[in-house]
C-alpha cells in the first residue's frame, strides 16, 4: 500500500471511528486505535504491544499469545531508555519467533 493510500485509509478510519491495521513489514502491524477485535483476529496477530491503552486483550483470548501494556503518556518527559529498549526487544523477539505482532 502506498503512502497516499495508507493516509486515505487512516482518514477514513478517523471518520468512521475505526482505524485500520497497517502492515509495515510482513507480520508486523501498527494501528492507532482498534475497536473491532475481529480485525485483529482476521490478521492472525499473536502478540500485541499496547502503547496507548484502550485495547482489550480479553476480547482476543483464544488467538493472543502475548500482550504487553506499556503506555506512553503525552507529556514532555521521554520514556526511560532502558525500559523502552526492553519493550522493543520483546516485540522484536516475538517477531523473530515468527509471530504476527501489532504495535498499538
Amino acid at each position: 500500500m502506498s503512502y497516499v493510500a495508507s493516509w486515505i485509509e487512516y482518514l477514513k478510519g478517523k471518520l468512521t471511528g475505526d482505524q485500520p491495521l497497517f502492515e509495515i513489514l510482513p507480520g508486523l502491524f501498527i494501528s492507532s486505535e482498534i475497536r473491532d477485535p475481529a480485525k485483529v483476529r482476521e490478521a492472525g496477530i499473536e502478540a500485541v504491544v499496547d502503547l496507548a491503552g484502550g485495547f482489550d486483550p480479553e476480547a482476543l483470548a483464544e488467538g493472543l499469545v502475548h500482550y504487553h501494556y506499556w503506555p506512553i503518556k503525552d507529556e514532555p518527559v521521554i520514556p526511560e531508555q532502558r525500559e523502552l529498549y526492553r519493550v522493543a526487544m520483546f516485540a522484536l523477539g516475538c517477531y523473530r519467533d515468527g509471530m504476527r505482532v501489532m504495535i498499538h
